[in-house]
């Protein structure tokens, strides 16, 4: 295993920290903090909330932030990739909000059909993004699989219809549970060398719409089913931090999806009872 106490401190991480803000009842508190003493902060005040601004961070800097934060991976990702469109996402209790800045446009005279600011986004996308979802429920009801996939507490009909997307629906392509958790990037791979052994990585090579339909269904069941809390609470209790246990479930969770898919049979909260002879 890895010696976590030889890991660097969040704060001597060479982190781009342009600002880092502490908001209490809405008013800034005067100053700049390092990074952990914002958040032990923020998460002892009520109403608080802290604020950090930084100029081009790479991944492995931006890392050292989501470690301090608890962010989830994806929007790490996300977040150092240019050009992502406006959208808000949920990552259990966070929310993840891409924004586009406006830019006046200047003009020699204006008119009242004159374009004032831009946004550089064209105002019928929503509307096409509506319809081709709607179209994308539909033709996955009709999939034979819809009725065993949304079966699945977590698994709706917007999250069944990616993973019916991302893997076809066909799990004799993937040939075991373990390749299809590889696939979706929740199943940790060796990262042994020399002498060392029983180190694991996430994989470097994944679907990230699978992952994330993985993980955000596991989210989900953790409310929702009662299994899936207590596996969940077993992780915590373990040492485990909230992400590592809500891939831990989400990687349970691909076998009884394997499972149920191999079958052809729906998921059921609990098996039935033998009746007595």
């Amino acid at each position: 295993m890895a010696d976590h106490a030889t890991q660097p401190h969040p704060d001597d991480q060479p982190v781009p920290v342009v600002d880092c803000a502490l908001y209490k009842h809405g008013k800034r508190r005067a100053g700049t903090l390092p990074l952990t003493e914002a958040m032990n902060t923020a998460r002892t005040s009520p109403d608080s909330f802290v604020w950090i601004g930084l100029r081009e961070p790479t991944t492995d800097q931006l890392k050292v932030v989501a470690d301090t934060f608890g962010l989830h991976p994806l929007a790490v990702e996300d977040a150092v990739h240019a050009h992502q469109r406006p959208k808000l996402e949920r990552y259990d209790d966070s929310l993840f909000l891409v924004l586009k800045t406006v830019v006046y446009v200047e003009h020699d005279r204006l008119t009242p059909t004159s374009e004032v600011v831009s946004t550089g986004e064209i105002t019928g996308l929503n509307q096409q993004v509506a319809e081709l979802d709607k179209a994308i429920e539909a033709r996955f009801r009709d999939h034979h699989t819809f009725d065993v996939i949304t079966s699945m507490p977590g698994l709706g009909v917007i999250l069944g219809a990616e993973f019916l997307a991302a893997t076809g629906g066909d799990m004799t392509a993937f040939g075991t549970a373990d390749r299809l958790a590889g696939f979706g990037g929740v199943a940790p791979v060796p990262r042994d060398s020399g002498k060392i052994s029983g180190n694991l990585r996430r994989p470097q090579r994944y679907n990230r719409r699978l992952q994330r339909v993985f993980y955000t269904s596991a989210l989900f069941s953790i409310r929702h089913s009662e299994d899936s809390r207590r596996f969940y609470d077993r992780k915590r209790a373990e040492g485990k931090r909230h992400t590592q246990a809500v891939l831990a479930l989400a990687r349970r969770r691909v076998n009884v999806l394997w499972a149920l898919l191999r079958d052809g049979r729906c998921y059921e909260l609990a098996p039935p009872k033998a009746l007595a002879a």
